[in-house]
C-alpha cells in the first residue's frame, strides 16, 4: 500500500478505513510505503501504530518503506524506529521479508 501526499488529521480517517480493509483478513502481510508521503505527523504515528496493531491481532507481518529524514527523525525520537525497522527502498523492505525480524510488542490503543 502506498500512501500518497499529507498524512494529517485531515486524511487519517480515509487512510484508517483503507488500512483496516487491507488488515482484515488472517495473516495478512502489509507493506506500507511512506516514500511519496510530504506531511506526516502524530496521526501519522497513530495510523502506524494501527496499522501495527492489525498485524499482531490478524498475525500478519507489517512492512515499512521509508526514506524521509523528516519522519525517520519522528519514529527515532519517539522510540518506534526500533518497533517499525523501515527500509529505504521496496526490494529492501522484500528482501527483510526473506529474512528474521526480531519480534517486539507494544501496548497501544486508540
Amino acid at each position: 500500500m502506498e500512501l500518497l501526499g499529507d498524512i494529517d488529521i485531515s486524511t487519517a480517517p480515509e487512510v484508517c478505513l483503507h488500512l483496516a480493509a487491507v488488515t482484515s483478513r488472517q495473516a495478512p502481510d502489509l507493506l506500507l510505503d511512506l516514500r511519496p508521503v510530504t506531511f506526516f505527523d502524530c496521526q501519522g504515528v497513530r495510523l502506524l501504530m494501527f496499522a501495527q496493531q492489525r498485524m499482531w491481532e490478524q498475525r500478519g507481518q507489517f512492512y515499512l518503506v521509508c526514506d524521509s529524514p523528516q519522519i525517520l527523525r519522528i519514529l527515532s525520537i519517539i522510540g518506534l524506529f526500533v518497533l517499525f525497522h523501515p527500509s529505504p527502498t521496496i526490494d529492501r523492505a522484500l528482501a527483510d521479508i526473506e529474512g528474521p525480524r526480531p519480534p517486539c510488542r507494544l501496548s497501544w490503543e486508540s
